[in-house]
């Protein structure tokens, strides 16, 4: 043309070729993006030896997915077009393994927010698996909502991986859950938010124990704890509630079982987190209140017998529906902090007395206070003498000195720390006598063996309101030795 030479090139005419791209790493769960660099397109790509998870795009020439199976794969690509079949390309995809901090059962709290949960707290399950598939649920009050959904790992961050899941609810926003996993320390932690402002933390842990390689010796033991609500506020429950459970070596699974000072009782599966975490989740009061937290087992690194239960998990007793004839604590409270504290009870060696009291008269005294009491000035206490039952080598609880409240004691276990009886306020009749429950549990503090538990005690009921229609108050059992 015009007496000079072109070349003209048109697209789809000339065979493909391919260049070699530099090869990223991959990671299990992670997400993956590989362009493969091409002339002379469109094209048709023939790909062998793909990681599972992963496929080639035609229309771009783009590798991408989510690997789900590690190990280093020989994979070959080549393309064609009407022209012929381009160079073979050959390189490897190197996908990490998840790590192994990251892949188990997991469960934790999640804190208590009015958007949120209302006020309840929910308790988190989650299970990973080594192929970064997530299923799990949230329990909130009696609803379980299910989780499931994937990792997003990083290879250039491989100990901790995301997990971001939507939840739908329904006439509202979706929650989104939102949670980073950590290999080093076999926990998680994140929100659960409503992406407008309004989000409860979450905070959990793995189990990582088994029978035969790591087994949960450092806290193998049975433990007391006692929570005490510490506003002297008699619109808040004043007594001790109270806790047991027992950490199984093999499989560092437990139940807490307990009473709140206003008489509710909880129980709640666990295992022992590898910080020593457990948690406490109970829905109370027709599933509109709860009670709820994580206590933590601080191991001595010498033995379990010297461990230390502490933690803040929280109570809270909603308003009552119109028309309530609930006696106790009608207007509800909190959420609430009751500050536990605890550590591992042995029981008393055969021949021993209960609390390892020594055996002389008058070696134990309970206290009675608050709930009432107080304000109507009859808090006392009351001389025990504990000693052995006949023929058994029980103990039992003996009233030698004056005992104008008709103190018993029937329950005096050893191998548990449990005590309880009744005790009777006196009134201007035998007919306003008012004879009263209490229920405690013996828990090691820095001070020796204490005796935490509570009453709960009918105001002096005025007309119309009787002794089963008065409000009751929570109050205060202590039982310690007197040396």
């Amino acid at each position: 043309i015009g007496g000079k030479a072109h070349t003209i090139t048109q697209q789809g005419v000339l065979k493909p070729g391919l260049i070699a791209p530099v090869v990223p790493p991959a990671i299990v769960s992670g997400y993956y993006n590989l362009p493969i660099p091409t002339e002379n397109g469109p094209v048709t790509y023939t790909v062998t030896k793909l990681p599972p998870g992963l496929a080639i795009n035609n229309a771009d020439g783009i590798i991408s997915g989510k690997p789900t199976t590690p190990g280093t794969y020989h994979v070959t690509v080549k393309a064609s077009n009407a022209a012929g079949v381009s160079n073979l390309l050959s390189f490897d995809i190197v996908v990490t393994a998840l790590p192994t901090g990251v892949i188990g059962a997991f469960q934790g709290f999640i804190a208590r927010d009015p958007e949120i949960n209302a006020n309840l707290g929910s308790r988190l399950e989650l299970t990973t698996s080594a192929t970064g598939t997530v299923t799990g649920k949230i329990i909130t009050g009696a609803t379980a909502q299910p989780l499931t959904g994937t990792l997003m790992a990083d290879a250039n961050d491989s100990e901790n991986p995301l997990c971001l899941i939507s939840i739908p609810r329904k006439d509202s926003t979706p929650l989104r859950f939102e949670v980073t996993l950590d290999h080093d320390t076999d926990t998680l932690a994140g929100t659960l938010n409503d992406g407008t402002g309004n989000s409860a933390e979450i905070n959990g842990w793995r189990r990582i124990w088994n029978a035969t390689t790591k087994k949960a010796t450092a806290y193998k033991a049975y433990y007391t704890f006692s929570l005490e609500q510490q506003e002297p506020d008699d619109a808040l429950p004043q007594g001790y509630g109270f806790g047991s459970f027992t950490v199984a070596e093999t499989t560092g699974l437990l139940t807490v079982n307990g009473k709140l000072a206003d008489g509710s009782t909880f129980t709640s599966g666990a295992f022992v987190g590898r910080q020593g975490q457990v948690l406490v989740y109970q829905s109370l009061y027709a599933n509109k209140g709860s009670f709820g937290g994580v206590l933590h087992i601080a191991a001595s690194g010498v033995t379990p017998a010297e461990n230390a239960i502490n933690g803040q998990p929280t109570h809270f007793k909603p308003a009552p529906t119109p028309g309530s004839k609930d006696t106790i604590f009608q207007a509800g409270f909190g959420p609430v902090p009751l500050l536990a504290e605890g550590a591992p009870y042995t029981p008393p060696a055969a021949g021993k007395l209960f609390m390892n009291l020594v055996f002389f008269q008058n070696n134990a005294e309970a206290q009675f206070t608050r709930g009432g009491l107080d304000d109507e000035g009859k808090e006392f206490n009351m001389l025990i003498d504990m000693e052995y039952a006949p023929h058994s080598g029980t103990t039992v609880a003996v009233f030698l000195v004056a005992n104008p409240n008709k103190v018993t004691m029937p329950t005096v276990a050893k191998s548990t720390g449990a005590f309880g009886g009744e005790f009777t306020i006196l009134g201007a009749t035998t007919a306003q006598n008012r004879k009263v429950a209490y229920q405690g549990l013996v828990v090691r503090h820095i001070s020796g063996l204490v005796g935490y538990g509570f009453f709960l005690l009918p105001k002096a009921p005025v007309p119309p309101l009787t002794l089963t229609t008065s409000p009751k108050l929570s109050g205060r059992v202590v039982l310690e030795g007197t040396y």
